[in-house]
């Protein structure tokens, strides 16, 4: 099965400055003849305060002629309270009625794929709460499945206790959150957006494998020269060839 994950494109009708990236990467995107593609994130410039960026954003994913799935970034639906753009009720309801929801888990064969709402966590609130819950449930049911994570922000850079690391990272949690959920209870692949776009393959094998004793060796990725990797992932039971499952939000 391969995954091509793509993150930061920033499209917008308001404030164009980076359309022009588009048109070629849905060409790669069609080489590479992925079974999925997730999009990690800033898909929009500012989606968190102008509906017209989603609703364009949302035009344009419609030009991959593959199944999508999607997370989102500071730029879709802000950040933490203390930020210029906090995480609200509007904002998130906007992603989700223009979008799709902002966490969602699909079954590939071997494998359970899992996007998670990274700028709400460590923000202490209702929502952070109903995820936590949810991504156990996501994580206990999985059975004899991998998991592979995706989400904007890495939970942490070098380890779960490491404390606060500044812009790139989520703030940790208090109590249990999703930062120590993943790391007590599993996962083989965890790629975040900010690690991506910074072009260090090493952070991304590090967000990648969190130096977890259940880290999938199987598992192998390439990236295009963008930087945005392709994912090629060990599926036994779905033979040669995998397509994702319909979804009424899955582009």
């Amino acid at each position: 099965m391969k995954i091509i994950q793509i993150t930061d494109t920033h499209l917008s009708s308001l404030k164009p400055h980076f359309q022009e990236n588009w048109k070629p990467l849905v060409q790669w995107i069609d080489s590479m003849d992925p079974d999925l593609i997730v999009h990690t994130g800033d898909l929009t410039v500012d989606g968190a305060d102008f509906e017209e960026d989603l609703i364009h954003g949302r035009k344009m994913l419609r030009d991959l002629r593959f199944p999508t799935l999607c997370v989102p970034g500071n730029h879709d639906i802000g950040d933490l309270p203390r930020g210029k753009q906090p995480v609200d009720a509007e904002r998130l309801s906007r992603w989700r009625q223009i979008i799709g929801p902002d966490r969602w888990a699909h079954d590939f064969g071997d494998w359970r794929l899992i996007g998670l709402n990274s700028l709400i966590i460590g923000s202490g609130s209702s929502e952070e709460s109903d995820q936590v819950e949810w991504l156990e449930g996501a994580l206990r049911t999985r059975a004899e499945r991998r998991v592979l994570v995706f989400k904007h922000k890495p939970l942490f850079v070098e380890d779960p206790e490491e404390g606060e690391t500044g812009y790139w990272g989520c703030v940790p949690s208090r109590g249990v959150g999703c930062s120590r959920s993943l790391p007590r209870m599993g996962w083989n692949l965890s790629p975040a957006a900010t690690c991506t776009v910074r072009g260090s393959s090493m952070a991304l094998r590090s967000a990648a494998s969190g130096d977890h004793p259940r880290a999938s060796s199987s598992a192998r990725w390439s990236t295009c020269p963008s930087g945005m990797p392709s994912w090629a992932l060990p599926c036994t039971t779905l033979g040669q060839r995998s397509r994702a499952p319909s979804s009424p939000w899955m582009f």
